[in-house]
């Protein structure tokens, strides 16, 4: 396999297992990683948390009490091969949340052990669909910064696109033309097309941090779970046809 191949570029990507490895570590890359897991996840555990909690002072707190866990090593000795980073940090959540509702002497939501996947069949509380949603949006979020740090055209036309899904490339065109961005309407269909395979690459590797080791069948598992193949399926086309050769 060529090492210029988008599956090997796949294995080479930095999981966030190895991310928070070095966030307990003694390096000087700690500081670094334990920034790097605030920006990855602490928008969407706040979100999540302020959903179950309905309450901004118990947010605050459980958001607090979640990242020390994050930094401290609670995760330190969780084998990536058990589950998915996103299992371990969605469960940890309902933890912190069920030890609240003990002190605050309501009834207890009943959760496996954070360092065990969730078993088939288990009762979680109901927003967990929520955590999804804002996982993914996370995702989202941090492709689209990604996308407009990279190419700033690719991710204005892809906006645009977004923005206004009805509008026909002619007038799509027109209006980036407008904003000073001269460009005929197959100009903007070739930069439209580009901009649609970087963003999903972009997505593809942020996806793939989350699972180690990041194969293209774990990858696409995740995907799937997160209702974002569809995003990401010409990268994923490619993988397969590298595969075959």
């Amino acid at each position: 396999m060529n090492d210029s191949s988008p599956q090997s570029h796949i294995s080479r990507i930095s999981t966030m297992w190895s991310v928070l490895r070095a966030a307990h570590g003694d390096g000087s890359q700690k500081q670094a990683a334990q920034a790097l897991l605030v920006e990855c996840y602490g928008p969407a555990v706040r979100r999540y948390l302020k959903t179950l909690t309905r309450n901004e002072h118990t947010t605050d707190e459980l958001w607090q009490r979640f990242m020390l866990k994050l930094m401290s090593g609670a995760f330190r000795n969780v084998a990536p091969e058990k589950g998915r980073f996103r299992s371990y940090v969605k469960v940890t959540l309902f933890h912190l949340v069920s030890e609240e509702f003990k002190h605050q002497r309501k009834n207890p939501v009943h959760l496996p052990d954070h360092n065990e996947p969730a078993p088939a069949g288990t009762t979680l509380p109901p927003d967990e669909e929520r955590f999804e949603q804002y996982w993914r949006q996370q995702l989202l979020d941090r492709t689209w910064d990604a996308l407009q740090d990279a190419q700033p055209r690719y991710y204005a036309v892809l906006k645009l696109r977004t923005s206004h899904p009805d509008e026909s490339i002619e007038a799509l065109s027109e209006m980036m033309s407008a904003e000073g961005d001269a460009m005929t309407s197959t100009a903007f269909r070739k930069v439209l097309s580009r901009a649609r395979e970087r963003f999903a690459g972009l997505l593809l590797d942020e996806v793939a941090r989350s699972v180690d080791p990041p194969t293209p069948e774990r990858v696409e598992s995740e995907l799937a779970d997160l209702g974002l193949l569809a995003y990401c399926r010409p990268v994923l086309a490619a993988l397969d046809h590298t595969e075959r050769e």
